[in-house]
């Protein structure tokens, strides 16, 4: 299930990536990047973030509140918390993090594991990031050697 919602999560990631706040917010974060290492670098802190992001949300609060509250319990009630940190970020992206946490969650219960919404969300996050960048030229060419 989770590689069948990759493409999904790419795609979104594409549009999103063109939306002007959206577009702002994240080549704020990614303006003083160069080159292939640092880009590599980035990607990596980010999914240690998300992986740490995960376990709290997804691993902590529905798959360990799930036994005692059960699986649709604790996705409602994972939710609260999720939007609650993304209050901040374009209006847009707290929107969508309602259905996001709902697949993601749901995910996480299914499975009773975190790593499918792990593996979800720093693909959501590198691929917008890269999608951003690329749009104001800010990749280094793979031929040029960075």
């Amino acid at each position: 299930m989770t590689l069948g919602l990759l493409p999904l999560v790419v795609i979104s990631a594409a549009i999103l990536s063109r939306v002007p706040g959206v577009a702002a917010h994240y080549r704020a974060h990614t303006a003083g990047i160069s080159g292939i290492e640092g880009w590599i670098g980035w990607i990596g802190m980010w999914g240690a973030a998300f992986f740490a992001w995960e376990f709290f949300f997804r691993g902590l609060l529905v798959v360990g509140l799930a036994q005692d509250l059960g699986g649709p319990a604790a996705v409602a009630l994972h939710l609260v918390p999720f939007t609650l940190v993304h209050v901040g970020k374009p209006a847009l992206e707290v929107l969508l993090t309602v259905p996001g946490g709902l697949v993601f969650g749901a995910l996480a219960f299914r499975g009773r594991s975190m790593l499918g919404p792990f593996l979800l969300h720093w693909a959501l996050g590198a691929s917008l990031d890269l999608f951003v960048a690329r749009s104001v030229s800010a990749l280094p060419s793979l031929a040029s050697g960075g």
